[in-house]
């Protein structure tokens, strides 16, 4: 299951996919929280949780009232976030989380992937090697404190090659 199964998922009756990445390149480049996000991603860096769980809220908010999310009616498909283990103590008010996907790539496969996806989207965020093996390595580091902040049955490991 990969991202583009998490959206296919997402589009599916009873279900809505909401991804922070998405989220992120929505923002206006000349509003205030989109120069904030810019100024991390251009460089590589994930964006604090603070903000990133404050531009979901926000998200979700606009989405609740928009009639596009019906909490009675639709499990939300989270992607990419929540990415640190702060992040789920920032969420836990917010989401019952039912079940984690965990997608394994190897380093090799997952920067051939964001190379592919940096030139068909021309997103410069992910753009250089040392970018993104900068990622890969934050990544890594923070996920495993993470999933560990979940319970064990909670977890699906997932081999997203292919």
């Amino acid at each position: 299951m990969c991202s583009s199964d998490l959206k296919a998922l997402g589009s599916m009756p009873g279900f809505l996919h909401v991804a922070s990445g998405e989220i992120f390149r929505q923002l206006s480049r000349f509003g205030q929280l989109g120069k904030q996000v810019s100024s991390y991603t251009n460089e590589g860096k994930l964006v604090p949780d603070e903000l990133t769980v404050d531009i979901w809220r926000n998200h979700m908010t606009v989405m609740l009232k928009d009639g596009i999310f019906n909490p009675a009616e639709q499990v939300i498909i989270l992607d990419g976030i929540p990415r640190t283990f702060r992040q789920t103590q920032l969420l836990q008010q917010d989401i019952e989380v039912l079940r984690v996907f965990f997608l394994k790539l190897k380093d090799e496969e997952a920067l051939r992937r964001m190379k592919a996806r940096a030139a068909k989207e021309k997103r410069v965020d992910d753009g250089s090697d040392a970018v993104m093996r900068g990622r890969l390595e934050t990544f890594y580091r923070e996920t495993r404190e993470t999933l560990d902040g979940y319970d064990g049955s909670l977890i699906e490991e997932v081999d997203a090659t292919g």
